[in-house]
């Protein structure tokens, strides 16, 4: 979700969106959205915090922030890794951070990422390797006669004013009042029998956020340990905060709630703490994960301020804690 999409969403939104969850690594900080975020009090959650390395589509060409020189020399100086550095850099921009991993040595590697503090120098070098270098083009959303102006937005958003405010340094308290926890297990591309130890071995190391969606095709996996911790009092529930999202072929008003109760279920959860739409465009509903253009319908203002909508009952029925967007992002 673009600034411009962002702002097509709040002219009807009853509730503003407490999250926001977005591409952010090195490479491509995003401080403009970041600072449109802030102004309307929406938490800036990053995705893909090392520039996600195992990503579809990679391309050998594509630079890889682990190697870079300046983040090698800064992990050097502070005996940590070049992922820990990445980590703790959105940590200290006072971002919310998803590492995805299923590695059990990865999962506390990066949570360690807690311990590293930057100094100044280091963050104004870590600033400075910003190359505005979007991993993920967004195509696979829409149909391939798509622009990336009608992806992105890039003219309207790189014209609209941001309102003078400044950045809440280090908040992590949602526009709800509730506080979400700085460092969370993202899920994406954990296979079946890998995810579900990720997460025990996450809430174990001191996780205490799981980031989920219902097309990573793992919630069920991730509902069974979850459980299974609960019980063995690794952790309580009110403990935990879980996300989840909505997919693109279950927009349509009257497919949000069941869709939300499908997660529920398989999570084995009775709320989640947070719920986003997983991206602003929509598929038919009969295109479960195909991909083909029939079935792209693109991103509507009318139909995503009904989704909105529809995500808003979640709330007022008192089914989800917290609702927000992912995607909506600025260039």
């Amino acid at each position: 979700f673009t600034i411009t999409k962002t702002e097509n969403l709040l002219k009807t939104a009853k509730i503003v969106p407490a999250v926001n969850q977005v591409e952010c690594h090195p490479y491509f900080q995003q401080p403009k959205l970041k600072a449109y975020c802030d102004s309307k009090g929406i938490i800036f959650e990053v995705y893909a915090p090392l520039g996600s390395p195992s990503r579809f589509r990679k391309q050998d060409s594509d630079p890889d922030p682990l190697e870079d020189p300046v983040i090698k020399e800064i992990s050097i100086k502070h005996n940590a890794t070049a992922g820990q550095i990445c980590i703790a850099y959105q940590l200290h921009r006072g971002l919310v951070v998803i590492p995805k991993s299923v590695n059990p040595d990865r999962i506390r590697e990066n949570l360690k990422a807690t311990e590293v503090k930057l100094d100044a120098e280091d963050l104004q070098r870590l600033k400075a390797l910003d190359k505005n270098l979007r991993f993920f083009s967004g195509t696979f959303f829409v149909k391939t006669s798509a622009t990336t102006e009608e992806i992105w937005d890039v003219t309207a958003d790189a014209s609209f004013v941001l309102p003078s405010q400044k950045a809440a340094a280090w908040s992590v308290k949602m526009n709800t009042g509730v506080t979400i926890p700085a460092i969370g297990l993202g899920t994406w591309q954990s296979n079946p029998g890998e995810v579900g130890a990720a997460v025990e071995v996450a809430l174990k190391a001191g996780y205490r956020h799981i980031d989920c969606a219902h097309i990573y095709g793992n919630e069920a996996e991730i509902g069974e340990t979850l459980q299974k911790c609960f019980r063995e009092g690794v952790v309580k529930r009110e403990e935990v905060f879980v996300t989840s999202k909505l997919w693109s072929h279950d927009h349509a008003p009257e497919d949000v709630e069941p869709a939300y109760r499908l997660t529920l279920k398989n999570l084995q959860l009775e709320y989640l703490d947070l719920y986003l739409v997983h991206n602003p465009f929509a598929f038919r509903k009969a295109a479960e994960k195909e991909w083909d253009d029939a079935n792209k319908l693109g991103y509507d203002e009318l139909r995503m301020s009904h989704t909105w909508q529809a995500m808003e009952g979640l709330v007022e029925k008192g089914l989800v804690k917290a609702i927000g967007i992912s995607n909506f992002t600025i260039t």
